[in-house]
C-alpha cells in the first residue's frame, strides 16, 4: 500500500487529498476561519488520514523558506495527477 496525503493552507481553507496506489480515496476543503493549527490537527487525526508513505504540504508561510514546495510547481503537479484519475 502506498498512502500519499497532500495539503495546501490556504488564507481562508485548507484543501487535502489522500491517494492510495495511486487512486484517490478522500479529498476535503474546510474553512479554517484562522484556527489553522486546530483545523490541521481533527484532519490530521482522521483514520483516512493515519499511516501514510509520504506527505506534502503547500501554502504561503511569510518568512519561512527552507523545506517548502514551489506552490506553482504544486499546481502544475496535482492538475496533472488530476487530470491522470
Amino acid at each position: 500500500m502506498n498512502k500519499r496525503i497532500g495539503i495546501d493552507i490556504g488564507s481562508l481553507y485548507i484543501s487535502s487529498v489522500v491517494l492510495e496506489d495511486g487512486q484517490l480515496l478522500h479529498t476535503q476543503y474546510v474553512e479554517h476561519r484562522g484556527n489553522i493549527r486546530s483545523e490541521l490537527e481533527r484532519i490530521l487525526y482522521s483514520p483516512l488520514y493515519q499511516s501514510y508513505e509520504s506527505i506534502g504540504i503547500t501554502g504561503n508561510f511569510p518568512g519561512r523558506q527552507e523545506g517548502i514546495i514551489d506552490n506553482s510547481l504544486a499546481l502544475v503537479v496535482g492538475a496533472s495527477l488530476n487530470s491522470a484519475l
